[in-house]
């Protein structure tokens, strides 16, 4: 069995980072800025690992998809810049409201199982077999 070692280094900052940013997400949610934090936690999802990364690249694919599938709806609709300014927010914030805390929940749980999620950063194979 390989002889471990906890990372100080980059590890722990990641970990930091991730935290961090989870948790400017979970607060613009509760402003009620669903269709903001739900961009934040895509631009976050293309930070973490690639084995992380490639669970939700369907998700991400999706989401990016249909929210500027709804931009060009809303700006087909809107009359003038007026309603264009007033109906966007309001169409994002609705379909934000319904996938960000199910991509919150499946993240964390993600991270959680891998160790990113511990007060400690996960302990890694320093290299050498006993």
């Amino acid at each position: 069995m390989a002889l471990t070692e906890k990372v100080k280094g980059v590890q722990f900052n990641y970990v930091n980072f991730l935290w961090k940013e989870i948790s400017w997400v979970e607060d613009q949610q509760k402003k009620g800025n669903f269709a903001l934090g739900l961009q934040a936690l895509v631009d976050l999802l293309y930070t973490v690992p690639k084995n992380i990364y490639d669970q939700f690249k369907d998700k991400i694919e999706r989401i990016n998809r249909e929210m500027a599938w709804l931009r060009v709806k809303v700006r087909q609709d809107a009359i003038d810049q007026f309603n264009l300014w007033v109906l966007e927010p309001k169409v994002l914030n609705r379909y934000a409201a319904r996938e960000l805390p199910v991509l919150i929940r499946e993240v964390c749980s993600v991270l959680d199982v891998r160790g990113y999620m511990e007060k400690t950063s996960p302990e890694v194979p320093e290299g050498r077999n006993y």
